[in-house]
């Protein structure tokens, strides 16, 4: 299953692929109360993306440039992510994408990337 986010394909398969429902809310402090949870719109379709970032001859710096920055400028914008299995091709906007490094010699990165479901009404 490829994944394709925007013009960037992930050179390995997602290892989890998490669907969720979840609510935008905004946090109010409510005078000697709890802070009150305002829902903003209704509930967003998420899908969470978890793997790594790797590709065989390439260095750390190779990866970053070919995967890791172009992800990360794909952040809080509308893309198009194509996925060769049924299910999860469509417009989604990028909510997160966050990337770690592993310590020591490994040539790779180890991502989340979050996408909520778009629909222009």
């Amino acid at each position: 299953m490829t994944w394709q986010i925007g013009s960037i394909t992930l050179p390995v398969d997602p290892m989890t692929v998490t669907n969720q429902v979840t609510k935008v809310t905004k946090k109010a402090p409510i005078y000697d109360h709890y802070p009150y949870l305002f829902p903003l719109g209704s509930d967003i379709d998420q899908v969470v993306i978890k793997g790594w970032i790797v590709e065989r001859g390439k260095n750390k710096s190779q990866l970053r440039a070919s995967y890791v920055d172009p992800l990360k400028a794909y952040a809080k914008s509308i893309s198009t992510v194509t996925v060769t299995a049924p299910g999860h091709s469509g417009t989604y906007l990028v909510q997160k994408a966050k990337f770690e490094e592993p310590k020591g010699t490994l040539n790779a990165f180890f991502y989340t990337i979050t996408l909520w479901w778009y629909e222009e009404l």
